[in-house]
This record gives structure tokens, C-alpha cells and sequence, in this order.
């Protein structure tokens, strides 16, 4: 966990803008570098009914998740763990693994580091499913396909705008952590004066969507992770 820096004092108030549980982790982690976590969601994640769930996987297939969020989807609508994985990080990894699949292989990195990885170790004969939300980053099925494989992407959730704008004392923030490009598609529909904050984005695509925000500096994480970018807030 990144320490608190010189330039950043205790008790700095920060805003966690992702959806929950996850913000509920973040704010665990702010807490620990001493500063003041502010819980205050811009997006609401919901699964799919059940009688439109995807159909569901073949033994062999790959398995591909780019969030926790396609983790937990996933499992609510079937028991089979006995797949191959692949996540795009090792956060997500753990949560695979927490669910109980075994044969799990992190990308360590974003979602255009996955096809690079299952070229080097599958057989284009396998077929993958890229089970995620509605609103996906990069293009990890035409890159698979490029690469000869075939395989399709399913939606298992939705992440939807908070219908208005959290109750957030934006004068007193220090940083606001915003999580994706949809997250910040919002907060910038807010209209919102952070003058008096930096905005930290999770990637380059998140903080393009800020474009027009008011704020003060604006900052992008070194990596796709969470560790990047508490490293960022603390710099």
C-alpha cells in the first residue's frame, strides 16, 4: 500500500466514485494511507434477468474477465468453475480464484495484454468467451479472432448512471478516484466545480472522457490497477 506523502496530509478527503463493493475495498485501502475515504457511487451495476442470461459455456471453452464485476455475474447464473481463465489483472484473478476456479492466468496488465496471452498459451482450436458488461474496454475479441481463434463476447451485467449526482461536499476534496470511461462520462455530465481537486483516472480513455470537466490537475495512473493509482494519489 502506497504511504501518505509529504505533500498530502492526513485526513485529505477523497472521493471513490466506482460501484460498490468494490468502492468499499478502495475506501479500506485510502484508510490505510490515513487519509478520508468518501463513498459516493456515480454508476449502479445490475445482472442481467435470468431469462437472459448467455448461453452457458462448453467445458473447453476460455474463459476471459476484464472486471470482478464479470466474476460475480458470471457465477450468479451458473456452478461450473472447471474452466480456463484468463483476467485481465491480478485483482480480478484472485476474485476468480476466490470463486472457486482453479486454472487462472492474470494478464497483469489491460485488456490489450489478454490476446497476446492466450495466443502464447492456448491452441486456436479452443473457442473463448469474454464474459463481461454491456460497456467494454479495448477490443480483446477482434484481436483473438486476428490471431485465429474464435469465440464471442457475452453480457452478464449493465452498469447504468446514478440517476443524479451524489450528495458530495466537492469544495473540501482533495482527489476524486474515477474508475472508467463511463464513470467519468458522468461525473463530467455533472458539471461540477472540483477546481479544488485532482482527478485521478484509472487510464487514458478515462480521463479523455473528463474532457470540458472543471478540476484541477488531472492525473492518470501508470497502470490499470488499483495499486497504480492510490500510487498516483500519493505522489
Amino acid at each position: 500500500m502506497p504511504p501518505i506523502s509529504d505533500n498530502m496530509e492526513p485526513g485529505k478527503r477523497v472521493w471513490i466514485t466506482r460501484t460498490q463493493p468494490g468502492a468499499d475495498e478502495t475506501a479500506v485501502a485510502i484508510k490505510a494511507m490515513g487519509l478520508s475515504p468518501i463513498i459516493a457511487p456515480v454508476l449502479r451495476v445490475a445482472s442481467l434477468p435470468i431469462s437472459h442470461r448467455p448461453a452457458p459455456p462448453m467445458k473447453d471453452n476460455i474463459l476471459i474477465f476484464t472486471s470482478k464485476n464479470g466474476v460475480r455475474a458470471f457465477c450468479r447464473y451458473f456452478e461450473v468453475r472447471a474452466f480456463d481463465v484468463v483476467t485481465v489483472g491480478d485483482a480480478t484473478a484472485r476474485a476468480a480464484q476466490k470463486a472457486g476456479f482453479e486454472t487462472v492466468m492474470s494478464a497483469k496488465g489491460s485488456s490489450s495484454d489478454i490476446a497476446p496471452l492466450i495466443k502464447k498459451n492456448f491452441d486456436t482450436r479452443r473457442f473463448f468467451i469474454h464474459a463481461g458488461g454491456k460497456h467494454v474496454r479495448g477490443r480483446i475479441v477482434e484481436e483473438l479472432e486476428a490471431f485465429g481463434f474464435r469465440g464471442r463476447r457475452d453480457i452478464y451485467y449493465h452498469a447504468t448512471p446514478t440517476p443524479y449526482c451524489p450528495v458530495v461536499e466537492v469544495e473540501s476534496l482533495d482527489a476524486v478516484l474515477v474508475f472508467s470511461p463511463l464513470a467519468a462520462k458522468t461525473i463530467a455530465g455533472f458539471e461540477l466545480d472540483l477546481s479544488n481537486s485532482r482527478l485521478i483516472s484509472i487510464s487514458e480513455q478515462t480521463d479523455a472522457a473528463l474532457e470540458g470537466i472543471k478540476s484541477g490537475p488531472r492525473l492518470i495512473a501508470p497502470a490499470m490497477t488499483q495499486e497504480a493509482m492510490l500510487t498516483t494519489l500519493a505522489s
